[in-house]
């Protein structure tokens, strides 16, 4: 699911429209079959529906990293030279006349991965002339600290932006022009105090890549002794994973479950982080820190331990850092 999904999230996202049809009938038809031939390097190539979208589903993938990618090394030169990282809020103002502009269709991933780079919200918002007046509209992300639960409440309690809506930390907004410095000013105020780079969280012990199976199974058969006065064990697990450790499930696919070890690791109906992890499947190694709870799930008779993840971090890791 985690390979699958962002290839499709790639062809809905940068994908003509031809494409997307193509997309939506392989999905839809499973009896087709219409034979397309291609020129390929001199020769002709016969392929069925499914490959012909699965070939070029996973090219445009392909493509929307690489575009990633390039954008972000230009926008961390701008935020570079333009010091927008020693503020609370990263607010970055693109537009499609700007060498440095930001795809539409990327404007939430690009979001992403400069809170990760940065580790501050972050709002990527381009022009809107409106009524005569001009505004910035785009999109948000960030992440919980302590003292920042929501950053779409944060900013529609400051009174300053035209509205805030969607997720807590992942969600649509947009502002007046003239009023983007006051929300810098007003971030760096009342945000002086939080400290986004750090996240401290008290655990009762930390697994480094290997796991105790039996310990954790004990700790979440006992589940019931906890409670009135007696808080139940919390755990960090520091591990190095791969793509194929990661699946999105449930109905609407947000639920985030990660299998290692034997164990599952599960975070239940978080679009913000079904979001996040989706991204990163795209690296060969993912560095993974989670703090959670053990519990026991019965599943057709059949019992196993599970972890419940209360916070979860993550970041891609090149092989050489293993070295």
């Amino acid at each position: 699911v985690f390979y699958v999904t962002p290839v499709i999230n790639g062809t809905i996202r940068m994908g003509s429209m031809a494409e997307k049809s193509q997309l939506f009938e392989a999905f839809t038809n499973n009896n087709s079959t219409e034979i397309i031939t291609r020129e390929w390097r001199g020769e002709l190539i016969e392929e069925n529906l499914y490959d012909k979208v699965a070939r070029e589903s996973y090219n445009i993938k392909e493509k929307q990293n690489r575009i990633t990618l390039k954008t972000m090394e230009r926008i961390c030169e701008v935020i570079e030279n333009e010091k927008l990282y020693e503020n609370q809020v990263i607010i970055y103002k693109t537009d499609k006349k700007d060498i440095n502009d930001v795809p539409k269709s990327l404007t939430g991933l690009v979001a992403m991965k400069i809170l990760q780079k940065y580790n501050r919200p972050t709002l990527i918002l381009r022009p809107v002339q409106q009524d005569g007046k001009w505004y910035y509209r785009g999109s948000g992300r960030g992440k919980k600290a302590e003292g920042f639960l929501s950053f779409k409440e944060f900013l529609n309690e400051s009174n300053i932006v035209e509205y805030a809506q969607g997720h807590d930390m992942a969600f649509g907004t947009g502002i007046e022009e003239t009023k983007i410095q006051e929300l810098v000013e007003y971030a760096n105020k009342k945000l002086a105090n939080v400290d986004f780079g750090t996240d401290t969280i008290e655990v009762d012990y930390i697994f480094d890549n290997e796991l105790d199976n039996q310990m954790l199974y004990e700790f979440g058969k006992h589940i019931a002794l906890y409670g009135n006065g007696i808080p139940q064990p919390t755990f960090a697990f520091e591990l190095v994973l791969q793509p194929s450790n990661f699946y999105l499930i449930g109905k609407n696919k947000d639920t985030v479950k990660i299998s290692y070890g034997g164990i599952n690791f599960i975070k239940f109906k978080s679009s913000e982080w079904a979001e996040t992890i989706s991204y990163n499947m795209q690296f060969p190694i993912i560095k993974t820190t989670i703090i959670g709870r053990s519990q026991l799930n019965e599943f057709n008779g059949r019992v196993s331990t599970q972890i419940i993840i209360d916070h979860m971090d993550v970041q891609e890791l090149d092989t050489n850092d293993l070295l």
